[in-house]
């Protein structure tokens, strides 16, 4: 369930180019693979230690 958050803080979003979103967009997506990666290592570190 998703609940509304309120704040008094100005609010920061901007409008951009397609351009630039789909640039932001593919560098987050590059981010998120990057952390997928190192899960992946760790859990296979995790499983070898097991197996010691």
């Amino acid at each position: 369930m998703r609940t509304a958050v309120h704040s008094d803080a100005p609010r920061t979003e901007r409008t951009v180019s397609r351009a630039e979103w789909e640039e932001t967009v593919k560098a987050h997506l590059a981010k998120e693979k990057k952390l997928m990666r190192l899960q992946d290592e760790l859990s296979a570190e995790r499983r070898r230690l097991r197996a010691a």
